[in-house]
């Protein structure tokens, strides 16, 4: 996933469309925010040897993704009402392949709204499930819609 100017124009045109919306059925908590698709988990750190040690630090490209999409969810009212299951809308575009590994799209998404204050952490105390979808209408650019709402216990 490359984050360039037309894809930053893309989500744009997505806001203006109005898929950037407060859901009125859902608790007041519940904001659905479009952003750059996640990155997979396995672009997310790099790990190396130095000194007898693996040292893993955050790819380049997964510093960019956050600092896009920090002030997108910072926009989110914070979650004061626990737990919650966070829910993520993949909407593919150009180049997703149909083999992707869904699951691999999470962590970026729950770390980031723990890096934007919506969530305090992302342990079992807050986060008790996470449901995420890929919608079948293909966009020209793949991104994703990401929200909390109230955990409903379903076991």
């Amino acid at each position: 996933m490359k984050l360039t100017t037309e894809a930053l124009d893309a989500i744009a045109r997505a806001e203006a469309e109005g898929r950037v919306v407060a859901s009125g059925a859902a608790p007041s908590h519940a904001a659905r925010i479009n952003i750059p698709m996640p990155p997979t988990t396995n672009n997310l750190f790099n790990s190396f040897a130095r000194g007898g040690k693996i040292v893993r630090c955050e790819t380049k490209q997964y510093r960019l993704w956050k600092a896009i999409v920090k002030p997108r969810l910072a926009l989110m009212p914070r979650v004061t009402a626990f737990p919650v299951e966070v829910c993520i809308l993949l909407r593919p575009g150009k180049g997703w392949r149909i083999t992707s590994d869904v699951s691999n799209r999470e962590k970026a998404a729950i770390d980031s709204l723990v890096d934007a204050g919506v969530l305090p952490d992302d342990n079992q105390r807050y986060v008790t499930s996470v449901r995420i979808a890929v919608d079948t209408v293909r966009d020209e650019f793949s991104t994703a819609d990401v929200w909390t709402q109230a955990a409903v216990v379903w076991w």
